[in-house]
């Protein structure tokens, strides 16, 4: 698998990767999403969606959609459980990372500076966060103390800076 992007664990408990980050690079057929189950002695890779160059970021939600960040696009794309393209909803402004929060879509846009939060029904979307400096990831902070994963997102910036955003309910 060349140039892994993303890693999730899915609803159906099988972890899910998608790669081909570096559409540039030489020697790369596209990219896709390969899935493997975690638990086996031995984890044998899946192919469940081939031939899309420069995927980055992955988000899965509980009926299994994938939202895939991609580099040099526009927004995000939707790709359903059956591997069919909804393209149909972005979220704009140049998404690096992406994940699931209260519901809905939460899209790092790394060129904006803002983290821009997305209905994954709709694909209506409104900015969140403004003012960070080039945020590569974000994450809801399952696990970690004090931090509320209902009300707060950690964003990591390119300068490796780590922020911590809290969300108003």
């Amino acid at each position: 698998m060349n140039g892994p992007g993303g890693i999730r664990r899915g609803p159906d408990g099988m972890m899910y990767v998608n790669h081909g980050v570096n559409p540039l690079a030489s020697g790369l057929s596209g990219g896709g999403i390969m899935r493997f189950d975690p638990t086996a002695a031995e984890p044998e890779p899946e192919k469940v969606v081939e031939g899309i160059s420069g995927l980055n970021g992955l988000a899965i939600d509980a009926d299994g959609n994938f939202s895939l960040g991609r580099e040099f696009a526009a927004g995000v794309l939707k790709i359903r459980p059956d591997g069919t393209k909804d393209e149909a909803w972005t979220a704009g402004r140049g998404p690096d990372d992406l994940t699931h929060f209260d519901g809905d879509l939460v899209v790092a846009g790394f060129r904006d500076g803002e983290l821009i939060r997305v209905d994954p029904a709709t694909g209506r979307s409104c900015v969140l966060v403004a003012g960070l400096r080039m945020p590569t990831s974000v994450r809801v902070p399952w696990g970690f103390g004090g931090h509320d994963p209902r009300s707060e997102l950690f964003v990591t910036e390119a300068s490796g800076r780590v922020v911590t955003v809290r969300v108003g309910r």
